[in-house]
Order: C-alpha cells, then sequence, then structure tokens
C-alpha cells in the first residue's frame, strides 16, 4: 500500500494476468468459441461446445505491450544468444584451422582457437546478465542486443592476442609475454575507448537507452578482465602450436596505394564525409515507432496495430482543464439566483475545445459534454402525455419548467441532456437555476468509475481525452500541435486547459531528446576517446590521427542510413556511440604496431599489412555475432544492425586506408 490508500499495490504484470484471466473465464462461461490464430475463424473442430459466439478479446494498449516486451525480451534471448555462439565459433573456427591459408583443416587447431577466444567471452556474457539479475536492475527491451555485441566484440579481444601470440618466436612463456606486453596494451585501449563510447549512452534522459550503457559499458569491463586472465593461460594449457602465415598479397597491395597516392586518398574520404554530414544527414528522418520497436508475433501489439489502422486510435492522450463544473442539486435556491452556480458556461467552453480536437485530421476527443450529448432526458412515451401532470404545478415556477422539459411533448424521445440544456439559453426559460440542477441530475445518473473517468470529485477539474492512430511522428507532432493551439485559444480567466499529455507527446518529447542526445553521446564519446589515447600514447598526434578514421566512420552513417532509408529512432540513435566504441579498436591496433616499429612508412605498411587479416577476421566475427539479431522479431532492431555492420566494413578500411594515407 505505497499510496496509503488502503488497497494492496499489485505488480502491473500480476494485474495484468488477472485481467486476462477474468477475461478467459468469460469466454469459457459464455462460449465465446476458440478462434483460429491464421484465419481468425471458428474452426468447428476445435469448438468445445455447440454453437459457438465466436468471439475474442485481446487485452492491449501501452501497459500490456510493454510488459509483453520485456517478457518476451527473455523468452526470445535464449532462442537467439545460442544460434550467435554458433555463428561466432563457426566463423572462429573457419579463419583458424588454415583451410582459408593452405587449403587444408586442422581440426584440433581450429577448436583450439574457437576454445581461446570464445570461452572467456562467453563467460562475460552470462557473468554480465548475472550482474544485472544480482542488482535487480531494471531491463528494457533494447538489453537483448547486449549478448550480441558482448560476445562479438569480447572474442576479438581473445583473437588478437593470439594471433599476436601465433606471428612471435620463442618458448610459449616468451611467446605470451611479448604477445600481452604488445598487443595487450592495444586490447586495454579498445577496451577503455569502447566503455567511453557506451559509457555516452548513459547521458540520454532515456531509460532504454541508459540500460543499454550500462550494462554494454559493464559487459565490456567484464569481458577485458576475464580475456587477460584466461586467454593467456588457456592458450599455454592447450599448447597452441598456430604456424604464422604471411600477410595475403591483397592486404600488401592495398595498404601501398593509399601511402604512394595519398592526398588523393585523403580527398576521397574527405568528400565522402562531407557528402554524408551536409547531404544525407539533412535527409535522414527523424522519427520514434514505438509499434515497430516491439515484436509483431505478441498479440498485445498485433491487436493494437489493427486498431490502430482500423480504429484510428491507439495513442491516448488528454488534456486536462481546470474549471469549475459543478452543479446545484437543488432546484429551488434562496435570493435572486445570483448565488446559483453555473457549470454550463464552463462545460460549454470544454465542448467548444474538444470540437476543435476533433476538427484535428486523424483525431478524435471525447469529454464529460460528449456524454450529455449521448443520454437520454426526456422520460415521455410514444403516444402518452404526461405534461398534464404538470399543470398542478404554478406555471410561474422553475419547477413547473422543469416539468415540462421532462415530460412536455415538445421534446421528442431521443432529445438528450445537452440539447434540453441548450435548449434553456433560449429566451430565458429556465435559467441557470434549471440547468445547474439539470446537471446535478446528471451526474447523480453516472456511475462514480464513469463520472471519474472524466470529473474529479470535486468538480474543479475535467479530461477531455484525445485518441489517434499510431503515425509518423511529425504527422503525430502537427496534430499534437494544433490540439495545443487550440488549448491556447481557449484559455480564459476561471477556464484553464493544459497542453496536449499522453502516449503521443511522450513520443514527440523522446523524438526530439533523440536529436540532442545523439550529438550529447557523440561529442563525449570523441572528446574523451581523444584525451584517453593521448594520455596512453603519450603523444597528442598519434591521439587525434588514431582518432580521425573512427570521426570518418561515424559521419558515413547519415549516408547508409540515408541510403537504406533507416530512421533516427530510440534504437539507431545508439549507432554513432557503438561505433566510437567498436570502430576505434581497428585504429588502435595499427597505430599501436606503427609506434612498436618505429613510426616510418615502412613500418606503416608492414603493420598495415600484418594486422589487416587480424582486423578484417575481428570485423567478421563481430559481424556473425551481430547477425544473430536478425532473428529478433523486432522491425526496429533489423535496420539498426544491419547499419552497424555496413559501418564496420567502414571502420575496418578506414583504418587500413585512410590511416595510412594520412
Amino acid at each position: 500500500d505505497a499510496d496509503g490508500d488502503g488497497k494492496p499495490d499489485i505488480p502491473t504484470s500480476d494485474l495484468i494476468e488477472q485481467t486476462q484471466a477474468e477475461i478467459n473465464r468469460l469466454g469459457v462461461a459464455n462460449n465465446w468459441g476458440i478462434m483460429d490464430d491464421k484465419n481468425g475463424k471458428c474452426d468447428p473442430d476445435d469448438q468445445t461446445e455447440p454453437n459457438p459466439l465466436c468471439l475474442r478479446m485481446t487485452l492491449t494498449g501501452p501497459v500490456p505491450i510493454t510488459n509483453a516486451v520485456t517478457e518476451y525480451t527473455f523468452a526470445l534471448f535464449w532462442k537467439i544468444f545460442p544460434v550467435g555462439v554458433l555463428a561466432v565459433a563457426f566463423v572462429l573456427f573457419l579463419f583458424h584451422c588454415d583451410v582459408l591459408q593452405t587449403g587444408r583443416i586442422q581440426w584440433a587447431q581450429g577448436v583450439k582457437v574457437v576454445i581461446i577466444a570464445g570461452l572467456p567471452t562467453l563467460c562475460s556474457v552470462f557473468t554480465t546478465l548475472g550482474i544485472i539479475g544480482w542488482t535487480n536492475f531494471e531491463v528494457t527491451m533494447t538489453v537483448i542486443i547486449v549478448g550480441p555485441i558482448i560476445l562479438a566484440l569480447g572474442v576479438s579481444y581473445g583473437l588478437h592476442i593470439t594471433n599476436r601470440y601465433a606471428e612471435s618466436k620463442g618458448t610459449p612463456r616468451e611467446k605470451m609475454a611479448l604477445a600481452i606486453q604488445s598487443t595487450g596494451r592495444a586490447v586495454f585501449l579498445s577496451a577503455v575507448t569502447t566503455v567511453i563510447g557506451f559509457v555516452s549512452l548513459i547521458l540520454t534522459p532515456m531509460a532504454p537507452i541508459q540500460t543499454v550503457g550500462y550494462s554494454l559499458a559493464g559487459g565490456i569491463i567484464v569481458v577485458y578482465i576475464l580475456t587477460m586472465v584466461m586467454v593467456p593461460n588457456l592458450t599455454m594449457l592447450l599448447d597452441l602450436k598456430k604456424p604464422s602465415h604471411p600477410p595475403p598479397k591483397i592486404f600488401i597491395t592495398a595498404v601501398r596505394a593509399p601511402i604512394r597516392w595519398n592526398k588523393v586518398a585523403i580527398s576521397f574520404f574527405l568528400i565522402l564525409m562531407l557528402f554524408s554530414g551536409v547531404i544525407s544527414r539533412v535527409n535522414v528522418v527523424e522519427d520514434v515507432d514505438l509499434l515497430d520497436m516491439a515484436p509483431q508475433e505478441t498479440p498485445a501489439v498485433s491487436k493494437m496495430i489493427t486498431y490502430s489502422e482500423e480504429f484510428e486510435s491507439g495513442q491516448v492522450g488528454m488534456i486536462l482543464v481546470e474549471a469549475d463544473i459543478a452543479a446545484e442539486p437543488e432546484l429551488l435556491t434562496s435570493g435572486d439566483g445570483e448565488l446559483q452556480k453555473d457549470p454550463h458556461e464552463s462545460l460549454t467552453k470544454i465542448e467548444e475545445l474538444a470540437q476543435l480536437a476533433n476538427d484535428v485530421d486523424q483525431t478524435t476527443a471525447v469529454s464529460i459534454a460528449f456524454l450529455m450529448k449521448s443520454i437520454g432526458a426526456s422520460l415521455n412515451a410514444s403516444g402518452a402525455d404526461f405534461s398534464q401532470w404538470c399543470d398542478l404545478i404554478p406555471d410561474d415556477t422553475v419547477v413547473y419548467e422543469v416539468c415540462q422539459i421532462l415530460f412536455g411533448q415538445e421534446y421528442s424521445a431521443n432529445a438528450t441532456f445537452w440539447l434540453v440544456l441548450d435548449s434553456l439559453d433560449d429566451g430565458g426559460r429556465a435559467g441557470i437555476e434549471t440547468q445547474s440542477f439539470l446537471i446535478s441530475v446528471f451526474y447523480d445518473g453516472l456511475t462514480p468509475e464513469l463520472r471519474h473517468f472524466f470529473v474529479s470529485k470535486d468538480y474543479q477539474r475535467s479530461l477531455i481525452y484525445i485518441d489517434m492512430p499510431f503515425m509518423p511522428v511529425k504527422q503525430t507532432e502537427a496534430a499534437a500541435s494544433a490540439i495545443n493551439d487550440a488549448s491556447d485559444l481557449m484559455k480564459d480567466h476561471g477556464f484553464r486547459p493544459s497542453g496536449l499529455i499522453g502516449v503521443a507527446a511522450v513520443t514527440i518529447d523522446v523524438n526530439n531528446l533523440i536529436v540532442g542526445s545523439q550529438w550529447q553521446s557523440l561529442g563525449f564519446a570523441l572528446l574523451f576517446t581523444v584525451i584517453t589515447l593521448g594520455f596512453v600514447f603519450r603523444d597528442a598526434k598519434y591521439a587525434v590521427l588514431t582518432t580521425i578514421p573512427v570521426i570518418f566512420t561515424v559521419a558515413m552513417q547519415w549516408l547508409v542510413m540515408d541510403q537504406m532509408s533507416v530512421t533516427l529512432s530510440l534504437v539507431t540513435v545508439m549507432i554513432g556511440s557503438i561505433l566510437v566504441g567498436v570502430g576505434v579498436d581497428f585504429s588502435i591496433h595499427i597505430a599501436n604496431r606503427v609506434r612498436e616499429l618505429g613510426g616510418s612508412l615502412e613500418a606503416i605498411q608492414v603493420a598495415c599489412a600484418s594486422t589487416g587479416m587480424s582486423l578484417f577476421e575481428a570485423m567478421v566475427v563481430t559481424s556473425a555475432g551481430l547477425m544473430t539479431a536478425y532473428l529478433i522479431p523486432i522491425p526496429a532492431i533489423k535496420p539498426f544492425v544491419t547499419v552497424i555492420i555496413i559501418l564496420l566494413s567502414f571502420a575496418a578500411i578506414s583504418a587500413l586506408l585512410l590511416l595510412p594515407a594520412i
């Protein structure tokens, strides 16, 4: 009982489960029948009772959808993650069984590398998930991408150490000492800069993105620790004897070109950056589609899509009106009526505002006045005249006027409360006193639940419900703006309507936050990446040069998103920060190797050619791990993964070609 109302607090999931159980009970008790999920019809062979109603009710809306997405995420993770493990293991085996280098399969060697690079990462993923559960951290839908990303990145750390170990000469201890001394620093830098990229997501004011930031940053720290502890020991325990192969000729040839024609190469990359940043960035649409970020197969989601399309509803909102609409429960009051309450004036303004909202395209507005228009007020019957009873009342009293309204023949059988109230304004028939009395009668005729759905207990505040379908955020923003303008227009002394609040308003605010947070998180990630590299390299020039390919990769996201018609959403907004964390790995390993070899042009060529195969392998392994996210039946995830994979290719290319040219 957190709110002190004497009623026990019920978790959302339990409340939804209880409601659905009651719906199911009603279905069985009233023979609704069993519906076929594919065609929505009643198959006679599936029925337990004859003559079913062929009726199905599905609980949907923002709360059931959110709950369904969270539960679905956990169930889906265990279906997708094993596929990712198999995909990464297969790619690791393919690259390290020597079939690509010699044409012959070295089974033992391939399996050993899979264990050495894969086992620490697998342990890291489970450790990260365990920490999330142990800390009772709030989990959102986007956390499902944490597994594939950590799996993909963690394997690359072990690969770099293993490959460097294979290139070295001497005893196993000497080779491992050299690998840790050399590549270990690069792996540390990669981990730190990756964490910086992910920490930048925590700065966003949106919980789903913050969750990913916390989970990925913590996961990378766990990956680094377990990699540095387990990989060296596993390598020597399994006695990995992997022959060193010369770099493929394609990498040697590719690296020579930008070194010889460095100005041409730099100009080409610069033109691509400018085109992406100036032209493509403007074309990227900012759109938050909440239904696209939910699994389409879930009943709550699929029915909401149907509801949105067929009923033009789903984004429920409201306008809170502060105005006194309390009615006088007594028909006769003392005095000349000056103290009589006049709720009809405020109700008329509420109806006018609801009508203005209704005039907005694809928008439906409902208020307490709508109920008055829907409920009949006359009490006569066909062929009967009850107004004769009114003759017993003096005709110069308010009671006589009310009697004529309720029983008189001049009102048809379908006259509503609203029509009656309006008619009382004509010629001052019964005046404010009668209107107030009839409104009080109307209030008393409603159930408390229905009355409080529209009006507060003290009648000082009321709600106008605004409903619209799920639309592109720009279209939603235009509708919300028109409603807010109408609300501002109606503001008056004693009548204070708020702007639109609810699902649509939140969607618009989230969209605006996404645009702002994208630049904030990117700026933080790039700035602290340069600072960190400067401290570790102890050379500002190397720090800046190493970051330039990352800036190019991040800048290319707009070109890729524009060409693939990918919108900037709650999921794709994370692309830039993730690329800073992932893409800088490629540049760091090359820059670190160049420093070790002396920094000459020859050193650059040797470093890029020898490290190129390792980077290509890391890119393929990372992509294989990320591709498993295609199995997630959430539309917003698939373009996100596609853009990440394409930009990973840009990161590898810029590290191998742009960095040597610079």
